[in-house]
């Protein structure tokens, strides 16, 4: 004997199903817009705005974020980005489509930062100015390096548009190695390389404060009396030409090779020259040999 529904007269059957069949969609439509939902702090990582999930966090805590007109300090927040705007001081954000990643062969005398036309104004030239030949004005607006390598350094530089990327690579507790080619200015004892490999106390600056920083445990391999390739798995500004100094000694070159499984030689750029990368490739960047 079939199941009977109790609440649908023989007439009513028809008006019954059509019920059943509207709650049904209705469920699927909310399912669907239940899977358009993001985390608040997510949303903020892929707009390519932020250099770190840090950054963005704090900009939700300290109320400079609003969604659909209203300030959110909750980072855990889930909305649609489809129907509600999201604003970080006055200026709308907006999720791209898909992020874009490069890796360059810097060449001296680039920063790896955005100028001014006073820094122009003295000679001072920006990474950034070198991808405005390869991509669209509102790509290039949402460049990000990946780490910074100072004025003079030259080598391995990645450039993206994923905060998530920047991420990865850079923040402290996913040790990812990073490699440098480094030629001293007189030569480099046994001592003072012992000391580079086992770590070295150097002096950091942070808002005129000081403090002091002992370094990991890092790998040398000697070239020659003057030149040796150092594996680092932090990223303190300005760290290697800092733990050379520490032991008496000066960077007179610095030359960046390799960040994870990414080698720069892999990848046959000349100086100032750029590609982009896949995401297949990225992820090999990461992958435990």
């Amino acid at each position: 004997m079939g199941f009977i529904d109790v609440h649908c007269s023989p007439f009513g059957m028809l008006g019954c199903w059509l019920g059943r069949k509207a709650k049904a969609r209705s469920l699927e439509v909310h399912s669907e817009v239940t899977k358009l939902k993001v985390r608040l702090h997510q949303f903020l990582s892929k707009t390519g705005h932020f250099s770190s999930k840090r950054e963005a966090k704090d900009a939700v805590w300290r109320g400079e974020i609003t969604v659909n007109g209203s300030i959110v300090k909750d980072i855990a927040y889930q909305f649609n980005p489809r129907t509600r705007p999201v604003e970080y001081n006055g200026r709308r954000l907006f999720l791209p489509d898909s992020d874009i990643t490069f890796v360059m062969n810097k060449p001296s005398g680039y920063l790896c930062a955005r100028i001014n036309e006073n820094e122009r104004a003295i000679g001072k030239r920006s990474v950034f100015d070198l991808f405005e030949e390869h991509v669209d004005s509102t790509v290039h607006a949402r460049l990000l390096t990946v780490g910074r390598l100072d004025e003079a350094t030259t080598g391995l530089l990645i450039v993206t548009t994923s905060g998530d990327l920047v991420h990865r690579v850079t923040a402290p507790e996913h040790h990812v190695a990073k490699r440098y080619w480094v030629s001293s200015k007189r030569p480099l004892t046994e001592e003072a390389g012992q000391q580079l490999a086992e770590g070295v106390s150097i002096e950091l600056e942070s808002e005129g404060a000081i403090s002091y920083y002992l370094t990991q445990p890092a790998t040398l391999v000697r070239v020659n009396d003057r030149d040796f390739i150092l594996e680092v798995v932090e990223g303190k500004k300005r760290q290697v030409r800092r733990m050379v100094a520490a032991v008496g000694n000066a960077v007179e070159h610095l030359h960046r090779l390799s960040i994870g499984n990414a080698d720069l030689e892999d990848f046959d750029l000349d100086e100032g020259a750029m590609r982009e990368v896949k995401p297949a490739e990225i992820e090999a960047w990461f992958e435990q040999a």
